[in-house]
């Protein structure tokens, strides 16, 4: 089995370029289907477009289109609901938007902006155009980081990050189970007496948002960490 690639990159000048990406995928399918028969490979292929603009030397806005589609997928037996069969079709297509910004020595900011239409195709049980489960449409995120220099080469930081993921079905059959939108705010700081050595200390879901990470039904969900605190140690050889 291939799995072909092909990409192009133009530069229109020093600051702004355009790019295409054209791909194809395989992957094995785990398990057997009734029949004790392994399942045919999951196959896709995929589209993507986009554009690079160098603000200045330390920002970058980037700008993406895409658009995937998988066949083979793993989805449940019509005749038996306790066994999978590789008929599925599937689709996500969409837009990102990503900035990267230094506004001066010390602050830098990131921010990211995704939109996903991720839906069944064709499928043995699932209506052609329901929700994939917990994918959702909306979600993005901005990050911004204050850093000193020290003597002897050292850094010390600090930061937040702000989270956004917006509602997705929360079922694997879409039949109106929604899991709801919810925002995370994260806080950092971290010192850096080397280039090799880091200790960092984190503040996670700093409001306490009680907040659902996944689903398969109503009867299986995955809550989120609630507040939480770590300290870190990181070392480069």
């Amino acid at each position: 089995q291939t799995s072909p690639r092909l990409g192009l990159n133009y530069r229109l000048n020093d600051n702004w370029s355009w790019y295409a990406n054209y791909g194809h995928s395989f992957a094995l399918n785990s398990g057997i289907d009734r029949h004790n028969q392994v399942f045919s490979p999951e196959k896709g292929i995929s589209y993507e477009l986009g554009s690079k603009y160098q603000i200045n030397p330390q920002s970058l806005l980037s700008l993406a289109l895409f658009k995937m589609k998988k066949e083979n997928v793993l989805t449940t037996d019509p005749t038996d609901a306790n066994y999978q069969v590789a008929a599925g079709e599937v689709s996500s297509q969409g837009i990102e938007l990503d900035l990267e910004m230094q506004l001066n020595d010390q602050l830098s900011v990131r921010a990211n902006y995704s939109y996903t239409d991720a839906k069944v195709e064709k499928d043995q049980t699932l209506i052609k155009g329901s929700r994939l489960s917990n994918v959702p449409k909306h979600s993005g995120s901005i990050n911004g980081n204050y850093e000193w220099s020290l003597a002897n080469a050292s850094k010390m930081g600090i930061g937040a990050t702000t989270m956004y993921v917006g509602d997705r079905s929360g079922h694997s059959s879409d039949n109106g189970f929604t899991l709801p939108a919810y925002t995370l705010v994260n806080l950092h700081a971290y010192y850096a007496p080397s280039e090799q050595l880091r200790y960092q200390f984190n503040i996670n879901n700093l409001l306490d948002e009680t907040y659902y990470v996944a689903s398969y039904s109503e009867l299986w969900i995955q809550p989120g960490d609630p507040l939480n605190a770590s300290l870190t140690l990181q070392w480069k050889f």
